[in-house]
């Protein structure tokens, strides 16, 4: 099967949905398809051109058996400014469009969003081939995450970002409240399904290799302080700096590494105390580094700022799982986060309205991963089996010779909590939750 894909982000980038979109483009080629992939030069999460290449040319490589077509795009220096995105996703869409005018026939058409460019694109890629199927894969819903902070530019995003959807033959998500929140989508059978993020191929490696390495004595060492970690884009919807300063405010020990880099980065370094050992600042961690520190911490920090609608799911639980690190969520009483940690029983949620709540969270989690009864532990390990790199893209394989025999989506309930698709388990720590 020849598949092209549109991606904004692909490897060396980290973060984001990179390794994701790597991993599915690079399976499906060791299974013998031919992929080709449409996306951007290296720039994220630092928001530089970080390969120093001439951005207005187009550069082909083949990468682990991907025909990978690099396109520049304009590199905003605030992503947070509404006007700046919109020159960012538009910039890119016509950067595509010299590509898909130009592009070869193929059997099926792969899009990830959240950047609306990519879908734009993939709808013009099919448009001289109405037989031709599309997928596209929300990651988030850029659109109506605009709408929320502008008027104008947000509604005309939210437009876009209808169209393609509605156009595309099949619509997946990464978490069942974005299922939900786009079923109105669902005409013409389950056009809307479930498909959530996966534990890449290489981080699967990273994490046999941490294992063998790691210190069992020290971990288990209950007199030294509790160790907490932070690791992976630093945007401003995280609050990453709200932490901080919940923490600093604590008079207990502890340690608490901040790695990564984004937008909110500087916020981050401007409230960092100076002086107080208990805080660490480090760049962005490479996979093995990341998993090394995953090992090395009691929980695995994941907040979520209450007050962001647009929010969903994290896919930077998925190592931590598989680490066999429980995660510390910081989120509001409605969220996929919340529901996410509660339905698996894979952590605890503490409370933003509380500073103490992270650090007895944590002392609560460290004790009940190294219980006896193991509870914590299976859950984790539960978790992480569904979430296999393998397992996703025989899932992927699955759906896209369906869409090209022409056969319909199997049609399926809306989920309701699990980001698997499944019904929720009934898995918790009681002591925590």
């Amino acid at each position: 099967m020849k598949i092209r894909v549109f991606s904004h982000l692909h490897r060396p980038d980290r973060g984001g949905g990179a390794s994701i979109f790597t991993d599915l483009s690079e399976g499906l080629a060791q299974r013998g398809h031919d992929v080709e992939l449409f996306c951007s030069y290296p720039y994220y999460p630092e928001w530089v051109n970080k390969s120093g290449a001439n951005l207005w040319r187009r550069e082909r490589e083949v990468v682990n058996g991907v025909s990978v077509v690099r396109h520049g795009m304009f590199i905003p220096r605030n992503p947070g400014s509404t006007v700046q995105r919109a020159a960012y996703e538009g910039s890119y869409a016509l950067s595509l469009a010299r590509s898909t005018f130009q592009s070869a026939p193929v059997d099926a058409v792969v899009a990830f969003l959240p950047l609306l460019s990519s879908g734009v694109a993939a709808m013009l890629d099919t448009k001289g081939q109405p037989d031709v199927p599309t997928w596209i894969n929300v990651q988030d819903l850029s659109g109506r995450a605009a709408a929320s902070y502008s008027g104008t530019i947000g509604k005309a995003l939210t437009q876009v970002e209808e169209a393609v959807l509605a156009r595309a033959s099949l619509v997946t998500t990464i978490a069942p409240q974005m299922t939900a929140e786009l079923s109105h989508l669902n005409t013409d059978g389950q056009k809307v399904q479930t498909f959530p993020n996966w534990l890449h191929s290489t981080a699967e490696a990273s994490i046999v290799r941490a294992r063998a390495a790691a210190d069992a004595e020290d971990r288990h060492d209950r007199r030294r302080p509790l160790r907490l970690l932070y690791a992976g884009n630093i945007g401003k919807k995280q609050g990453v700096d709200r932490v901080v300063d919940m923490l600093a405010a604590s008079d207990r020990d502890f340690e608490f590494e901040i790695c990564g880099a984004g937008a909110g980065a500087e916020a981050v370094d401007q409230v960092l105390p100076a002086g107080d050992a208990r805080f660490r600042r480090r760049p962005f961690l490479s996979e093995d580094e990341f998993i090394e520190r995953l090992h090395w911490a009691d929980a695995f920090v994941v907040p979520e700022l209450p007050t962001d609608a647009a929010s969903f799911l994290p896919s930077k639980l998925l190592p931590s799982t598989a680490a066999g690190t429980p995660i510390l969520g910081l989120a509001g009483n409605s969220s996929p986060l919340r529901d996410e940690i509660e339905a698996h029983g894979i952590g605890a949620v503490a409370d933003w309205s509380d500073p103490d709540s992270i650090l007895v969270t944590g002392e609560r989690l460290r004790t009940a991963t190294y219980a006896a009864d193991g509870v914590l532990e299976r859950s984790l390990a539960l978790r992480a089996s569904a979430q296999s790199s393998a397992h996703a893209i025989d899932q992927a394989e699955e759906m896209l010779n369906r869409m090209v025999s022409g056969d319909q989506p199997a049609s399926s309930p809306v989920p309701k909590l699990s980001s698997t698709g499944r019904p929720v388990q009934d898995v918790r720590v009681s002591s925590l939750v």
